[in-house]
């Protein structure tokens, strides 16, 4: 009986450690429903389609469905996900806007840098430097040259102050003097719209959208904003060659995750999006595996 007791005891403890936290939890199956992931932008998008092509990868890999919610908004999507459970079954397509908003706009309750668990890079994007047909330009250093001997002639188009376009139009006025007024738009649809009608000036686009409109003819391209010219557009200058020294702008976007997601979880989606590369530590995102610029 003192035997039977002495386990009985035993067998109590453990268990209230292991309520308690002091014996490690065994991790739980994942998944075992549909996983959410949040889009931080409209349908249609460059953002919006490349969540749908990391969507059915991970799919394949979940053997569930990734059903996407598109949150267009400063920081609202964001916002969502860093307050949600950390169970693997809420995930931000996050972008270079998850981490700019808030230090731009400062009105949002997330701080990117601690609520987040990055899962993986999916790409890194450049952008084009276009510019309208009526504009009498054809290289980025006659664009330099006109915007200087026409001081506030130029207007250029974007999301918000938070967006990739804003900030890579901002940088280019600081490297080179040449001052940009700036149009807001919330739908990047119609920026590209405005463009095109001569409404405005400039526009610093995503590749991957602007493709359609630079294979028909209708987009005049100057410059891409990456650090190196891209396989796609060889006859195209980065910034950097085209002589706006110390010039280099990409988006960046990959999956996050609540920051206390457990690490089996994170691991399984990190399989997902780039099969048969390990987890990286949350200082270092992996290098993307998706060719959107094809």
């Amino acid at each position: 009986m003192r035997v039977i007791r002495s386990v009985a005891c035993a067998a109590l403890a453990i268990a209230a450690l292991a309520f308690a936290g002091g014996v490690p939890a065994q991790p739980q199956p994942y998944p075992t429903r549909p996983v959410g992931l949040v889009v931080p932008a409209a349908p249609g998008s460059f953002t919006d389609q490349a969540a749908r092509l990391v969507a059915r990868q991970l799919e394949r890999h979940l053997h569930q469905p990734v059903t996407l919610e598109n949150v267009p908004g400063p920081g609202i999507a964001a916002e969502r996900v860093a307050h949600a459970r950390a169970d693997g079954y809420t995930l931000l397509f996050g972008t270079t806007t998850t981490h700019t908003t808030p230090a731009l706009t400062g009105n949002v309750s997330y701080d990117p840098l601690r609520q987040f668990a990055p899962v993986a890079m999916v790409a890194q994007v450049p952008s084009v430097l276009a510019v309208a047909h009526s504009l009498p330009v054809n290289s980025v250093s006659q664009l330099v040259a006109y915007g200087k001997a026409n001081p506030g002639a130029l207007s250029f188009a974007s999301t918000g102050p938070a967006s990739q376009a804003y900030l890579a139009g901002r940088l280019f006025s600081s490297r080179t003097g040449v001052r940009l007024e700036h149009t807001p738009n919330a739908n990047p649809q119609l920026a590209m719209t405005d463009l095109l009608a001569g409404r405005v000036n400039v526009l610093f686009e995503p590749l991957p959208t602007a493709l359609p409109n630079i294979r028909n003819g209708s987009l005049k391209v100057l410059a891409v904003t990456g650090s190196s010219r891209v396989p796609t557009l060889r006859d195209y200058p980065t910034l950097e060659e085209a002589g706006v020294t110390g010039y280099e702008a990409s988006t960046w976007i990959g999956i996050l995750a609540p920051r206390d997601t457990p690490a089996n979880v994170v691991a399984s989606l990190n399989q997902g999006v780039l099969p048969d590369t390990r987890v990286q530590n949350e200082q270092h995102f992996v290098r993307g595996a998706f060719d959107l610029l094809s």
